[in-house]
Order: structure tokens, then sequence, then C-alpha cells
């Protein structure tokens, strides 16, 4: 019998998990410069940002509605934050979970609501640059 009642994961892009986009982007990103990150990001619309503090973000909304966010220093990606339209979900925490652990030395995770913007957010952050 098929389940017609399924709840539909709103933060699915194109029927891939959200975990699956922020990893692909993680391993994709993570130490590229300014000009790396246009070229492989030349589908997405990226808005650039930049802070006093020296850090520049990329940020563009993804199809279902979340933001995908992009960050430098020093002209080398540290971190990828995804905002979400929901909580995160328990598919997506578990596969979040095994691929920190299987890249403990590499990155940090987040999984936290943004007050700031109202909105949870995933994220990995680079221990290395």
């Amino acid at each position: 019998m098929i389940n017609l009642f399924k709840k539909k994961d709103k933060n699915a892009l194109s029927d891939k998990a959200i975990s699956d986009i922020l990893i692909y982007y993680t391993l994709n990103l993570f130490g590229k410069d300014k000009n790396e990150v246009i070229e492989f990001c030349q589908d997405l619309d990226l808005t650039e940002k930049e802070a006093e503090d020296g850090i520049t973000s990329y940020l563009t909304l993804l199809d279902n509605n979340c933001i995908l966010g992009i960050m430098m220093e020093n002209n080398k990606v540290f971190k990828v934050n995804i905002w979400l339209n929901n909580k995160v979900s328990k598919t997506d925490q578990k596969n979040l979970e095994i691929f920190t652990i299987t890249h403990d030395s590499e990155y940090y995770f987040f999984n936290l609501k943004d007050k700031s913007v109202g909105r949870y957010l995933i994220a990995f952050e680079s221990k290395i640059y």
C-alpha cells in the first residue's frame, strides 16, 4: 500500500537530502579561493557580502528556499552553512553525524537555531584553514 500521507522533507532539494548537499559543498569548496568558488558555483546566483572582520560570504537561495552560505577568510573557504526551512530530519542528522565521525580531524559540525534569522542552521567549519 502506498503511504499517501507520508511527510515530505521540506529541507530536501530535488529529492536529495539536505545533509548530502552540505557534504557536497563542504568536500568541494573547503580551502578554495574566490575564483574557484565562483567557477564551481557558476549555476548559482551568489550574492557577495564583506564584513568588517575580513570574512567574505557568498549567499544564495536554493530551489527549496534553504539558504546556502559559503564563508571565506584570507581568500580561502573555511565554512559552509545551510539555513533550513525546518528542523533537521533524523535521517539528515544521522548522515551528518557519520560524516563528522569519519572527518573528525578536518571539520567542526554545527546544528543549531540561528536566532538572528529565526532558522535552523547546519554547517561545517574547517579545523585546518
